[in-house]
């Protein structure tokens, strides 16, 4: 029997370069990117553009190929439950179980789209074992998810489940001491309040692991978070003095994604660094956190004066990029010459692993002298000066970007802000297409602009836009997110390789660079350390978009960032913007694809 002959495209495909494999691959179709994903020889990079394609269309052959990857948790959810009922049904069972770990309060939500297949039973328990104060929360409740939730509790037989029956129907508890409740009764733990829960939580972190360490670093995160998103309206902010500095940093460092200047500075100077010299007893990873945090508010000096051990602790044991990112950080907000000694001490002790390479790398800037290790890794470090804006425009010479807006105040408030900002100006046109906005702007030059955008208030304008864009074969290069941070997941599933410039206006947007770069790997970020405000949002990014459309060839961020600081630095919160030729995360994280894609 003759053999068969390869596809054209595979003959082609095999003659190519790998760096070069690996850049097409990512940019086409996620079938075909699948089908050919073996020929490219590094891991990392097969892996990586495997991730992105399944996620972008999943399908039941890939799911059974991708099963045990790491990442098939961030699933769609509901695509997940539609790929379960044609799965085999071990198969199945693990990717209903993936994703509702990654997304629990979702999976107790949505109980009725799997709860009839054969492991949906299963499914609900895990997530309702993983965040059981949305469980109690819920039931007995009138809505229709409210009842779904009470059905699928009370068809449960777990004494774990029948537990949170108890709590949800107890009526003498109020909605948050149910939900205390809920999360302490994992444990054998009677319900407690305010900072005596905070501290039950920590005492039970501390000796426990695996899926224990999980529920109670997110049962710890939830906390935090809430007491800071609502800060002045809670009772035990102003007994935060009873704390110890350990159990302060902890509570910090679980509650980041909420915290600013005004947060942070006033609990790190009254009641932190007095009493900083006392020994600090969290977890490496958890100092390590709270570090770079002490560094994005300006503090991590003055603490390391008082601290000088908690330099050399937080890069002992760097196993992960999301350690290494956090020790990148530190080692950009610290000029303190001896610990800026231990740390390099520390890096020299393990040498022989990369992220402590590419950390000398980025340390060696603040040293001086040779140093080997430093300069072998240098390398793989491109910092993003400047933004070409050719690769911007397609060769009609349009610009299509993409900006999403939310239903709720702050999203209504920024597409309202956003509004403006482009009907007073008549160089632009403001359509709107039912669900969604189209902005253009046009230079003499020829080029344009083209702006879409969903209206809040209207669900289907995000699911038109992707239509549109399916249809014209278009996709966008600069991507806004507008609004809560909470939304930024919503967003980023609509994240595509083509992005050139993402904008991360949201509060607290530094912390899922990495989540973008995993998609648009060649992407420059702009992003928020802190709080965002459309008071800054709208006039950079209406200056962006006037720059684009001039003639020039590129934006110099140094120059273009001197001249926004020029117009917006009196608004304290301008500091809290980082630009792409300043992001320590993106920087650090772009020189790890660019390691461990030549490895």
């Amino acid at each position: 029997m003759p053999l068969q002959a390869a596809p054209p495209a595979q003959i082609e495909y095999a003659r190519m370069p790998q760096r070069e494999l690996f850049q097409l691959l990512e940019k086409q179709p996620p079938q075909q990117t699948l089908t050919m994903a073996h020929m490219l020889r590094n891991d990392f990079q097969r892996d990586r553009v495997q991730r992105k394609a399944f996620l972008s269309e999943p399908s039941t052959q890939w799911a059974v190929t991708f099963i045990d990857r790491p990442w098939i948790g961030e699933t769609n959810f509901f695509r997940s439950a539609e790929l379960a009922r044609t799965l085999p049904p071990v198969v199945a069972k693990k990717l209903l179980a993936a994703v509702a770990l990654k997304n629990p309060g979702l999976a107790i939500r949505e109980v009725d789209a799997y709860w009839a297949l054969p492991h949906g039973k299963e499914t609900f328990e895990l997530a309702a074992l993983i965040a059981p104060e949305e469980v109690v929360t819920l039931l007995g409740g009138d809505s229709v998810t409210a009842k779904l939730v009470t059905q699928a509790v009370g068809e449960c037989k777990r004494p774990e489940m029948r537990r949170l029956a108890e709590i949800g129907s107890d009526k003498s508890l109020d909605g948050p001491t149910k939900a205390r409740a809920a999360v302490l009764a994992r444990f054998g733990q009677s319900a407690s309040n305010g900072l005596d829960y905070f501290r039950t939580l920590a005492s039970l972190r501390q000796n426990s692991s695996g899926m224990d360490a999980l529920f109670l670093d997110r049962a710890l995160e939830n906390y935090a978070q809430i007491l800071f998103r609502f800060f002045g309206e809670r009772k035990e902010a102003s007994s935060l003095g009873q704390l110890s500095v350990s159990e302060l940093c902890l509570l910090l460092s679980y509650g980041r994604s909420e915290e600013d200047d005004l947060i942070f500075n006033p609990i790190f100077d009254k009641l932190i660094l007095p009493r900083a010299s006392t020994a600090l007893s969290l977890p490496d990873h958890n100092l390590r956190k709270f570090l770079a945090l002490a560094a994005i508010h300006g503090r991590l000096d003055a603490f390391l004066e008082r601290e000088p051990s908690a330099a050399p602790r937080a890069f002992a044991v760097i196993d992960s990029p999301e350690d290494a990112i956090a020790a990148a950080e530190i080692l950009e907000g610290t000029a303190n010459p001896r610990s800026l000694a231990a740390i390099k001490q520390s890096i020299v002790t393990h040498a022989d692993q990369p992220l402590y390479g590419l950390l000398a790398a980025r340390l060696s800037a603040k040293l001086d002298g040779k140093w080997e290790l430093a300069e072998r890794f240098q390398p793989y470090f491109l910092t993003p000066r400047e933004l070409p804006l050719k690769p911007l425009f397609s060769n009609a010479n349009l610009c299509v970007q993409r900006y999403f807006f939310y239903n709720d105040d702050d999203g209504e408030e920024s597409y309202e802000t956003f509004k403006q900002s482009y009907q007073r100006d008549r160089n632009w046109r403001f359509e709107i297409k039912g669900s969604y906005v189209v902005v253009t702007g046009r230079h003499a030059n020829g080029r344009r602009i083209e702006i879409y955008a969903n209206i809040p208030s209207e669900e289907s304008g995000q699911s038109e836009i992707s239509r549109l864009f399916a249809a014209k074969r278009m996709e966008p290069a600069v991507v806004v997110h507008r609004g809560h941070s909470f939304h930024l997941e919503k967003s980023l599933r609509y994240l595509t390789p083509s992005a050139k410039l993402v904008f991360l206006g949201s509060c607290r947007g530094m912390d899922h660079v990495e989540d973008v770069l995993g998609t648009a790997g060649s992407a420059q970020l702009i992003a928020t350390r802190a709080v965002g405000t459309a008071s800054i949002n709208d006039p950079m990014l209406k200056a962006i978009n006037d720059r684009l459309l001039s003639s020039a060839s590129k934006v110099d961020w140094q120059s273009f960032w001197t001249e926004q600081e020029s117009k917006l630095g009196a608004n304290a919160q301008f500091r809290d913007y980082v630009p792409p030729h300043r992001n320590a995360t993106a920087i650090f994280l772009a020189a790890y694809y660019n390691y461990m894609e030549s490895h």
